[in-house]
């Protein structure tokens, strides 16, 4: 029998975000993720992208403990904000909507450090028959307090896009290569990578991305991965991911309010 895997592994984009994960609330599962400077954008804010993938960690700690022995795989999730968060953490609060045979929908509130609310959230996830081999939770354990920046080197970090390795293809679209500190437990690109990803690409004139819809149709595999916005009216863009190295295959859609 196939041991399971570690997950994130060290340099990881998840580790990155340094996200600290409490499962110590019976039914709770709350992400903390720091406004620091580089997952900020340039008003100052945390990146809807970096919010976007800590929601993805945190909600998904929940879903693997309601489904457990089972495993999960992201469909969608959509946020709303009504601010921004400039200092301290973002703070998110998630619990079960419901948990069925074949799905499980997690709610989340979104709040400063200080407990104002700045928004929230819903993501929904498949749910999957454990097989040999599926890693261990991604976050903390029931019960525990886990920080997944820990046992990261100290020091100053590179910008979230430059971490990441994003490239801007022009006024609309940015794409990305496959690499190990941006793949998920399959080997393929991870959820929260495909929301970082869509929020640059819906950035890339310029703006704060407030609201995001994200859709998961399927797996990147190939890459280099591109996301491109459409405008839809003023403030508003519809969001497509592609493999470009796999007959353009459309692995998501989307869509953002963008405030300038």
């Amino acid at each position: 029998m196939m041991q399971p895997v570690a997950y994130p592994p060290p340099g990881h984009f998840l580790r990155h975000l340094r996200i600290e994960a409490d499962t110590t609330v019976a039914g709770r599962s709350i992400g903390r993720l720091p406004a620091l400077p580089d997952l900020c954008g340039a008003d100052g804010t945390i990146r809807l992208g970096a919010l976007a993938a800590a929601l993805d960690v945190t909600a998904g700690t929940l879903a693997v403990s309601a489904v457990f022995p089972d495993w999960t795989a992201t469909t969608h999730l959509s946020i709303q904000t009504a601010a921004g968060i400039s200092s301290g953490a973002a703070v998110i609060t998630c619990r079960v909507l419901r948990a069925g045979r074949s799905s499980v929908f997690i709610g989340a509130e979104l709040a400063d450090e200080a407990g104002a609310p700045v928004g929230s959230a819903t993501i929904g996830f498949q749910r999957l028959v454990r097989r040999d081999g599926n890693p261990t939770a991604a976050g903390a354990p029931e019960g525990t307090v886990t920080r997944l920046g820990d046992g990261e080197p100290d020091g100053p970090r590179p910008p979230l896009a430059d971490f990441l390795g994003l490239r801007t293809v022009d006024a609309t679209a940015v794409e990305l290569d496959l690499a190990p500190h941006i793949a998920n437990s399959t080997g393929t690109v991870q959820g929260g990578v495909v929301a970082a990803l869509l929020e640059a690409a819906a950035t890339a004139g310029a703006g704060r991305v407030a609201d995001l819809e994200v859709h998961y149709l399927a797996a990147g595999k190939t890459g280099p991965f591109r996301a491109r916005a459409f405008p839809v009216r003023p403030g508003t863009v519809r969001l497509e991911l592609r493999d470009t190295g796999a007959d353009d295959r459309l692995l998501s859609t989307g869509v953002a309010t963008v405030l300038t």
